[in-house]
């Protein structure tokens, strides 16, 4: 799609839209010589985008396109970018509506930190900001939703609007005011999932919409996965194992991926920080740390869980992690049949190479298949 990409010049974070629209990104500050940066919007995988967004002396670290495609009169395809302006110090979301190669953008709102998910119908997003508050956008009024007022337990970070209908998974405030409650918010009605949570939590729907799934950060570190009826709270399945970094269910809603460090890490036995810039340039990158993760499957239904193999994840990949629970609801690390996983590895040889990696996870003893070369790679939505 590009043949301009150089060492100081490196596209990232690719994001489908259920349509096929490729939405990517430039530059990788890692790497680049300059502080500027574009978004690019491309109608299929064949195709050059076109910009869409530019901007000096910031960075677009995160993109999520709506979920579901409509008519240009519906604004219901549009691509919500979370950029970090260096002049300010602070975040912004910045939405653009794609209509055929044609381009409106508005600013949502400003915060740091701030997170959000689009709802199911991709009209509305539901915003976690600055740990403190919950709040609900209509990309139709371009206006906030004043009947929504909610406070936020701060213990989490990105919210999760279901995938099917109404419902919003958010960490509110013990009665108490010590820990955290995970509930589901329906029309105004308050529903606990998992009560009493000490520390930080992540979690996730399954695309059913059936399931929760949900992973605790205390004083001990990472704990297990755990997945929970949407309904009622109950206990469907559990990891055997502890120090579970990220997950990621699959689209038949069947299965999760998810990875833990061979051996204790700090820096990913903690909270991610601050969703602000993408890369501090004084400090360390992740793979620097060359943690070695291994990936696992659960199955729902039996509650059991393979491992499968171990690699060194690319730097991009870490970042995933960090926000896997933001990452998770636009970037998929399965294939749409849920048979494969796709990842980035970083071989050390005589010259580290980073590479696009696909798993079968059908097979525990199955060897990863090379496509590439690459630092970061995600599936499209259609077969």
């Amino acid at each position: 799609m590009t043949e301009d990409g150089t060492p100081v010049h490196r596209y990232q974070w690719p994001t489908w839209s259920t349509d096929g629209r490729l939405a990517y990104f430039c530059c990788d500050l890692e790497f680049s010589q300059t502080f500027e940066t574009a978004a690019y919007i491309a109608p299929d995988s064949q195709n050059r985008g076109i910009a869409a967004f530019e901007g000096t002396a910031e960075t677009i670290i995160y993109a999520a396109w709506s979920p579901t495609a409509c008519d240009a009169e519906n604004r219901c395809f549009d691509l919500a970018m979370l950029v970090s302006d260096f002049n300010n110090g602070g975040l912004y979301l910045e939405l653009v509506h794609d209509v055929d190669a044609t381009t409106t953008r508005q600013t949502v709102t400003q915060a740091a930190p701030l997170y959000y998910s689009w709802s199911a119908d991709g009209t509305r997003i539901l915003l976690h900001l600055n740990n403190q508050d919950l709040s609900i956008y209509s990309a139709l009024q371009n206006d906030f939703d004043t009947s929504f007022e909610q406070s936020s337990s701060g213990t989490f970070q990105a919210p999760a609007w279901s995938p099917v209908d109404n419902r919003l998974l958010v960490g509110i405030p013990t009665e108490q005011g010590r820990g955290a409650d995970l509930v589901v918010i329906e029309d105004g009605i308050i529903l606990p999932l998992v009560q009493n949570i000490i520390g930080s939590v992540s979690f996730s729907w399954s695309p059913d919409g059936r399931y929760v799934a949900y992973r605790i950060l205390d004083e001990r570190g990472l704990n297990t996965l755990n997945v929970v009826e949407a309904t009622s709270g109950a206990l469907i399945a559990q990891s055997e194992i502890e120090g579970v970094v990220g997950f990621f269910w699959s689209p038949d809603s069947q299965k999760i991926a998810f990875v833990t460090p061979e051996t204790p890490v700090d820096s990913i036995n903690r909270p991610a920080q601050p969703m602000t810039i993408q890369h501090q340039f004084d400090a360390p990158q992740p793979a620097q740390d060359l943690v070695s993760l291994t990936w696992h499957i659960l199955d729902t239904a039996s509650g059991l869980s393979t491992p499968l193999n171990t690699f060194i994840p690319t730097s991009n990949f870490i970042y995933m992690l960090l926000y896997f629970d933001q990452f998770s609801q636009s970037h998929r690390i399965w294939s749409p049949d849920s048979q494969y996983l796709v990842y980035t590895e970083l071989m050390l040889a005589d010259s580290p190479v980073s590479l696009v990696q696909i798993r079968d996870v059908s097979d525990a003893a199955a060897t990863p298949i090379t496509v590439d070369n690459g630092t970061f790679a995600v599936w499209s939505y259609d077969e």
